[in-house]
């Protein structure tokens, strides 16, 4: 249970940071590290050291340039333009009133039955 649990996990970390592409390259890796391993050049952490630890040209440099990972893509990278889109609404003249009557702020919103209901409480 433990090992399928961590297999799932490793599978859905590399699924969700790497790209798609690099995945499907594995059985290339599989296949060079065999070559690799019968030209009696050494093991998996020699392979790994040279050709992902500073790696030189050699006689195999354009399989090695197909292994995963070692071009990455710019498929992962895209950039996005966002323009600026301005509105000026335009200000509506002001309308002169001439004959306009003033408006009495204070006015008795509040009818008698409201007052006769809104009030604090009395002793009895």
């Amino acid at each position: 249970m433990r090992k399928a649990l961590s297999i799932l996990l490793l599978s859905a970390y590399l699924f969700s940071n790497a790209e798609l592409c690099q995945l499907l390259k594995i059985p290339l890796l599989i296949e060079h590290y065999h070559e690799f391993v019968a030209n009696g050049e050494g093991d998996l952490v020699d392979f790994l050291v040279h050709h992902y630890g500073g790696h030189e040209k050699d006689s195999d440099w354009d399989t090695d340039m197909k292994l995963p990972f070692m071009t990455l893509g710019g498929d992962l990278s895209h950039a996005f333009y966002i323009p600026k889109i301005q509105f000026d609404i335009p200000a509506q003249p002001a309308i002169p009133r001439e004959n306009s009557q003033p408006v009495d702020r204070v006015q008795n919103l509040v009818s008698s039955y409201y007052n006769s209901i809104l009030q604090p409480p009395r002793i009895a």
